[in-house]
């Protein structure tokens, strides 16, 4: 019994030691993706995919495409579907943030995984390791948009290797053909998510060819068959959109001049070190200098392995080594998609490099495994220095988070997730305590469908209250709480708006923007007669249209000097409306004459829709 106890003792902890650096590494990824989610970027992309999956998860639309990408196209509806799984659990954006960090925290597992299976422990380690700290992978790995999503590909690449390579070890005996119909059926998956996953064909498709001995039938064609019925829905509404598609792509910039430019190549190397990571800051770039000039250094290094990792994995091709597919299999998928994105008609964006995930990091563990093995001196050396990088690499998106919390980022990452929710959660509460469905907005724009900051509010407003956008067409409106009482969310800095809503109510909330680049704020406006709104104007009318509006009267100043902006402020009520209003687009037309009849000025239209009249 005694002798028997260290053998005891050596069986329990060799698997947790096995498994220590993927823990360690895994924390390390999940520190950075999980740490301060509410510091995510949330713009009209972001919006516009937590709204479709709003909709989805409370059962009111099904879409066969969310959406256009940049340049026009219909966008595959995969994404906005996986993101309304934790919408069904929480209506707030920070949920879908932490369940897309989710998924990428499994991808760089899967990297692992896969290096480990496929190359070697080692290799395995550095290659999850630049993974969990490469900056751009963090951010795009916590953004709720609509995009490629890793984990497929890492899947895709485990079922490709499994199929033609077996373990690393090559034993033929170890293939399993039918883990083509697996790759297949995620590379169909994967094309639901983003039209980005066409860069992955090339790569299939040569794959395919070099390893066909490798295919069994059966398992090709009923992958095949997958691919095509997860693609089926998608298809087919294309197919009902080819006109509309046709004039897209030809006004777009997929109609222009097709051109060769290595613009690509060099973002290889951005996404994987995080170099001009200082980009998303905006105005505020310039106090995030030091870290950039580090992450400039983190640069060279890393596109020097890169280098070396590409030379060693067409060596091992070209010499036939043992695990030789692995690699063929890696450098597909890197090349593969840069070949495509190298000759093209539109340009080229850093994100679309999300397509080389995991490729460019099993490169990357390919160089740093091999300089590791030279020696024991030349193994300190590496690992001293990969941890040196992915250390400056976790610094620098720390940083990152700290500095948008701190400065204005206004033409980068801009306003965070937080700092909405935040004012999102004031003008709940104060609807809840006035009793109210509606909240009046003010911001810049009106039109959720198109314009950035409506898109927001009604993402984070719905389904709780209803917002009605106020100012349509530039110009500035304001409802009255005439009979009931009104929110308020103003995004706008306008000194018109602020005095009337001071005027008829009080401030409840106040949200910060950092770097005191504006306030967000919730005003109150209590119940007020509707004798005390009607008595508002300085002129008072009391005229009458077919339609059933009504002008109240109009407020205007006594004397106005040259070149001076005449502030014409009119009052209106919309109660017992016509039937035809809300089908027509009525409007106002006010013009500045003068004695004989001369136009001097002219603004025309209201600033709230004739189809939101209605109560």
């Amino acid at each position: 019994m005694m002798e028997s106890r260290p053998l005891t003792e050596a069986s329990t902890w060799k698997p947790a030691v096995r498994c220590l650096p993927l823990i360690l590494i895994l924390i390390l990824a999940g520190i950075l993706r999980f740490g301060q989610p509410g510091i995510a970027e949330f713009k009209f992309d972001e919006a516009e995919a937590c709204s479709y999956a709003q909709r989805i998860a409370a059962g009111r639309e099904f879409p066969l495409a969310d959406g256009n990408m940049s340049f026009g196209l219909p966008d595959p509806p995969l994404d906005v579907y996986l993101y309304a799984l934790p919408t069904l659990i929480s209506d707030t954006p920070l949920a879908t943030v932490l369940f897309v960090a989710g998924l990428n925290l499994l991808a760089v597992a899967g990297t692992y995984l896969l290096a480990e299976r496929f190359f070697n422990r080692r290799a395995a380690l550095f290659a999850a390791l630049f993974y969990a700290a490469a900056p751009w992978a963090v951010i795009y790995g916590r953004k709720a948009w609509v995009h490629i999503q890793p984990l497929l590909t890492v899947l895709m690449l485990w079922f490709l290797c499994q199929a033609v390579c077996g373990r690393a070890a090559q034993d033929p005996k170890q293939r399993q053909s039918w883990a083509i119909a697996g790759f297949l059926f995620l590379l169909g998956l994967q094309g639901q998510t983003h039209l980005l996953a066409v860069l992955f064909l090339p790569a299939a498709a040569l794959g395919l060819l070099v390893f066909h001995k490798h295919i069994a039938g059966r398992p090709f064609w009923l992958g095949l068959a997958l691919t095509v019925l997860v693609s089926l829905p998608y298809l087919v509404y294309m197919l009902t959109q080819v006109s509309v598609t046709r004039a897209v792509a030809t006004s777009s910039p997929l109609g222009g001049r097709w051109q060769v430019d290595t613009q690509a190549w060099r973002f290889v190397a951005w996404i994987a070190s995080g170099f001009n990571l200082e980009a998303l800051l905006g105005v505020s770039a310039g106090r995030f200098a030091l870290v950039s000039q580090a992450l400039a250094y983190v640069h060279y290094v890393i596109s020097a392995l890169l280098v070396l990792g590409v030379a060693l994995a067409a060596r091992a091709v070209w010499r036939r080594e043992k695990g030789w597919e692995s690699y063929l299999i890696a450098l597909l998928w890197l090349f593969g998609p840069l070949l495509l994105l190298t000759v093209r008609p539109a340009p080229v964006y850093l994100h679309y490099m999300t397509v080389l995930f995991p490729a460019v990091f099993l490169v990357l563990g390919v160089a740093a495994n091999w300089l590791a093995g030279r020696s024991r001196a030349v193994a300190i050396v590496t690992f001293a220095v990969v941890l040196l990088l992915v250390g400056a690499q976790a610094f620098a998106v720390w940083s990152l988070y700290d500095h948008v919390r701190a400065y204005d980022t206004s033409g980068g990452f801009s306003v965070p997730l937080e700092t909405w929710l935040a004012a999102r959660e004031a003008a709940l509460h104060a609807a809840q305590e006035t009793g109210t469905s509606q909240v009046a907005v003010l911001t810049d724009g009106t039109v959720p469908q198109y314009e950035e900051r409506p898109a927001i509010l009604d993402c984070l407003l719905r389904p709780a209250v209803e917002p009605r956008f106020l100012g349509r067409g530039g110009i500035t409106a304001f409802l009255l709480p005439a009979g009931r009482p009104l929110v308020y969310l103003t995004t706008r800095d306008d000194h018109a708006i602020q005095e009337m809503l001071e005027t008829w109510g009080d401030a409840t909330a106040r949200v910060p923007l950092p770097g005191d680049a504006g306030v967000l704020s919730v005003y109150v406006l209590p119940a007020r007669s509707t004798e005390e709104v009607s008595s508002r104007p300085a002129v008072p009318l009391g005229v009458r249209f077919a339609n059933g509006a009504v002008l109240m009267g109009y407020g205007a100043p006594n004397t106005v000097t040259p070149g001076e902006t005449l502030r014409l402020t009119t009052y209106w009520t919309f109660r017992g409306l016509s039937g035809e209003v809300g089908a027509a687009n009525c409007t106002a037309f006010h013009h500045l004459v003068d004695a004989e009849g001369r136009k001097w000025g002219q603004q025309d239209g209201f600033g709230l829709a004739s189809a939101d009249w209605r109560e």
